[in-house]
């Protein structure tokens, strides 16, 4: 029987869906393939319920105040490591590797803080010895020195880093750092939909998948309300229903009340991710703004208008093939039409599908030698 190792993820929540769903990738890897491996986060990831529907444990650092961060460690440090298990808690020390699948932290979006912090983390005594590997994610830019200096610091810091696409790779190399650097797509292609709530959708329906960091991450804000009203109406004309799923219910409730001001449209959402990506499976298409909500679509063979507000998104579609269904200037009304035109084109839209399909298989396969190079450099 294999030693118990203890592997930390960072990054990931139970807030947000994307978040979780990077999260639930990673759990469904390693219990399948290591059941002697046991995945940890800190507090922040969610609730003790958040925690505990995936098994996972929780460390004793890293939240709260300075005060009440010492004051756990003086308690939990003290304890038996068996017993601070039975609380759910392993200590840092005990921690073998890290696996930041932060998503898109490090850039100059984010600041410097987060990379700063976690290289103070990976640097603490505790840490020294653990491998950090940062899974496929957005980077970048680094133009403000300081955010620069930071990633620099913290991706020599790592065994390696998982750039998710072109761009980011290239932001990467452009540190001059002695980096570790490869490139691998979203990792979370192949977690299985949940289709236990498939029956409460509509026969036949497109899906709009907002997200709030339109309106205050680009300066569309009023442009991109404006363009999810024409999807909601050329949806409509073309005989399919259009619905909301949501994958932030709280955040994009408010992008939903200028799209849809009189509540006219249905609105599905869920805790869990899974169950989302089942009823996005089930769109004839898909209009998203989320990342991991388009990921979820592309994935399952589902065509999909994207919406973005950073360049994970013209890169993603690009990995699947699908680059002319990017919109990019929600004023432009004639490249909106253009992508609903394929849409309606059937000879069009069956070898567009077709080259999304066979991008979905290119995908996986490179997630699946990306994950074993990483239980390579693990150990496992």
């Amino acid at each position: 029987m294999k030693k118990k190792r203890y592997i930390e993820i960072l990054g990931t929540n139970a807030k947000n869906r994307g978040a979780e769903l990077m999260a639930i990738a990673i759990k469904q890897r390693f219990n399948k393939q290591f059941p002697h491996v046991e995945l940890v986060v800190d507090s922040r990831f969610g609730t003790y319920l958040n925690r505990a529907k995936h098994g996972f444990y929780v460390t004793n650092h890293n939240s709260g105040s300075a005060s009440k961060q010492l004051m756990r460690a003086l308690i939990f440090n003290n304890l038996p490591n068996q017993v601070a298990k039975t609380l759910g808690v392993v200590k840092n020390r005990q921690i073998s590797a890290v696996l930041d699948a932060t998503g898109f932290g490090y850039s100059d979006q984010w600041g410097g803080a987060h990379p700063r912090k976690i290289v103070d983390k990976m640097n603490s005594k505790a840490y020294q010895g653990s491998p950090l590997i940062l899974l496929p994610q957005a980077l970048g830019k680094f133009e403000k020195p300081a955010v620069a200096q930071h990633c620099k610091t913290l991706f020599e810091r790592a065994h390696t880093v998982y750039a998710r696409d072109t761009m980011s790779h290239q932001y990467v190399e452009d540190l001059k750092g002695e980096i570790s650097l490869k490139q691998c797509p979203d990792f979370t292609v192949g977690v299985s939909p949940d289709l236990s709530r498939n029956e409460e959708l509509p026969a036949q329906f497109a899906a709009l998948v907002p997200n709030a960091r339109m309106l205050d991450k680009t300066e569309q804000a009023g442009s991109y309300v404006e363009f999810m009203k024409t999807c909601v109406e050329k949806i409509k004309a073309s005989g399919l229903e259009p619905i909301f799923i949501l994958h932030d219910s709280k955040e994009d409730q408010t992008v939903i009340s200028q799209i849809d001001p009189k509540g006219d449209l249905k609105i599905f959402t869920d805790e869990d991710p899974c169950i989302l990506k089942g009823m996005l499976g089930k769109a004839d298409y898909v209009i998203g703004s989320r990342f991991h909500a388009l990921v979820s679509s592309l994935s399952q063979g589902v065509l999909c208008i994207g919406a973005g507000w950073s360049h994970k998104y013209p890169e993603l579609f690009s990995d699947f093939a699908v680059k002319d269904y990017i919109v990019s200037d929600f004023t432009d009304q004639a490249s909106i039409d253009a992508v609903f035109t394929r849409l309606s084109n059937t000879a069009v839209r069956a070898q567009d599908q077709a080259d999304l399909l066979q991008a979905v298989a290119s995908v996986k396969g490179q997630v699946e030698l990306m994950w074993g190079d990483v239980e390579a450099a693990l150990g496992l």
